[in-house]
């Protein structure tokens, strides 16, 4: 007695040969038949779909995080590609080639770093080319006086006259 439905649903099975209806316990589907024998037999229908069931979460959770990290991956290997390439010109000046730049396109995740170390070689191009500038000028400065006091020990030597003698030293 206890298995079988209320009156309604056997008035049911009675009139039509079948009725669906759901268990007051549980909210579950079941399905009630009636044989042409008379016997009743009784089918239970699976739990309903429950989108937040913790297996679906999971499945859920688990895609979400590979996406993410092939995502993540593609973007830091983008980045390092970038940030080698800033390496390699880092590398190129290091080794005395002041003309080398790297090229900042617009789709670089990095090109902000990229103007900048552009700026920098700039600069340090500049101030190196400056410090030879002023190296030849120093170095022409200073060779002028010491020629010049060269010749005056070589006039010295040839000195006999001590009038002649005092005069280059003064002019030394």
């Amino acid at each position: 007695d206890r298995l079988l439905p209320d009156s309604e649903v056997l008035a049911q099975v009675a009139e039509r040969g079948l009725a669906f209806y759901r268990d007051g316990h549980n909210g579950r589907g079941r399905v009630m038949i009636q044989l042409a024998d008379g016997e009743l037999f009784r089918i239970d229908m699976p739990a309903p779909f429950n989108p937040w069931a913790w297996p679906l979460l999971l499945l859920v959770a688990l895609v979400l995080g590979g996406v993410l990290a092939i995502a993540l991956f593609l973007a830091l290997r983008e980045v390092d590609s970038n940030l080698r390439a800033v390496e390699s010109v880092a590398v190129r000046i290091a080794r005395g080639e002041m003309g080398a730049r790297v090229e900042a396109g617009e789709s670089r995740l990095v090109t902000r770093l990229a103007v900048s170390f552009n700026g920098m070689a700039e600069h340090i191009q500049r101030l190196v080319q400056v410090q030879r500038e002023m190296i030849h000028a120093v170095s022409h400065e200073l060779r002028t006086p010491v020629a010049r006091i060269r010749f005056g020990v070589q006039m010295i030597e040839d000195c006999q006259d001590q009038e002649a003698l005092q005069k280059q030293l003064d002019g030394i």
